[in-house]
């Protein structure tokens, strides 16, 4: 069962009425059309627009709208308590069965909250170590001591991005605090995340949304219910965690004294590769040797799988369906 921390779907403007003209702003785009909007960050994060010259009305939440089910993020079970929670707030009126068969999704965050027992430090140098290409895949250290690995890609519609961090430590942030004040049972909710890093996955437009879950449309329906889930998929881009059963003997020292100069960065490594060998070479096959040393040069028997550990959280909300 997919999960998601963010939803942006539009559906026809006749499906939602009466709004409440003391919570909505009117505002202008840049070429002067008018629109209305209601917006709030906090104790979650929602958006309602409504674009009277587009006849569409948008809307944008978080998972946190679930409160106390907010571990459960927004599913195609939990996707009616979000939406109820919207109309008791009165900002407008709709029929959820018919919000629901006729929203059109344009962006989502797909999310899984995994169990993690190693340090964030632990987890970098190790995803460091795997990256199957250190040109086309770049690392950034996010706000939180999180990571974030991404495609360097220009246009929007190319960009592919993970983004891993410690939710539990996130949550105690002071950004959070109205959302634990909202909670019936802040405790339950901080237990539930402790050793919990959360893994998301960005997908900005429709075309993304078809490719990545294998669906014919972004019907909202169709996106809750997909049956693919592009976190292991685009995981398995990024990273190789399989490495060889035995050292490599051949030209040893050779790679040593290129580990050396490198100052043991395997990105740098990589680009020297590329800049010494012919077009059709296989880097990430020679870059498995290389990995390989690396781990033998700093002492460790490296059996970390953070693949595993996510498969096994995805798995275990299928179970759940």
């Amino acid at each position: 069962m997919l999960t998601f921390d963010k939803l942006l779907f539009v559906v026809p403007s006749h499906l939602v009425s009466d709004f409440d003209a003391t919570k909505i702003q009117l505002n202008h785009d840049l070429k002067g059309n008018e629109y209305y909007r209601f917006q709030q960050k906090h104790p979650y994060h929602l958006k309602i627009t409504l674009s009277e010259l587009k006849q569409e009305v948008t809307f944008e939440f978080s998972a946190k709208i679930l409160k106390d089910n907010y571990h459960k993020l927004l599913n195609h079970e939990t996707i009616r308590q979000g939406l109820t929670t919207i109309l008791d707030l009165g900002i407008c009126k709709f029929n959820i069965d018919h919000l629901i068969d006729n929203a059109e999704v344009y962006q989502c965050d797909i999310t899984a909250d995994f169990y993690c027992p190693y340090k964030m430090k632990d987890l970098k140098r190790h995803l460091r170590a795997n990256l199957t290409n250190y040109s086309r895949w770049l690392f950034r250290d996010c706000k939180n001591n999180g990571l974030e690995i991404f495609n360097n890609a220009t246009d929007t519609r190319d960009k592919k991005r993970l983004i891993i961090y410690d939710k539990h430590k996130e949550l105690l942030l002071s950004k959070n605090r109205s959302f634990l004040g909202c909670l019936n049972d802040e405790a339950f909710l901080l237990t539930y995340f402790e050793n919990k890093f959360r893994v998301e996955c960005n997908l900005y437009n429709k075309k993304q949304i078809i490719q990545n879950l294998q669906i014919q449309d972004t019907k909202l329906n169709s996106v809750l219910h997909a049956q693919t889930n592009p976190l292991l998929v685009l995981y398995d881009a990024m990273f190789d965690e399989t490495l060889p059963n035995s050292p490599e003997i051949y030209r040893r020292t050779e790679k040593l004294i290129i580990l050396r100069q490198c100052n043991y960065d395997l990105a740098a490594v990589e680009m020297k590769l590329r800049e010494c060998t012919p077009p059709n070479t296989s880097i990430r096959r020679k870059m498995k040797a290389f990995k390989q040393l690396l781990h033998e040069c700093e002492g460790k028997n490296d059996t970390m799988n953070i693949r595993h550990l996510i498969a096994e959280c995805i798995n275990d909300n299928d179970v759940s369906k």
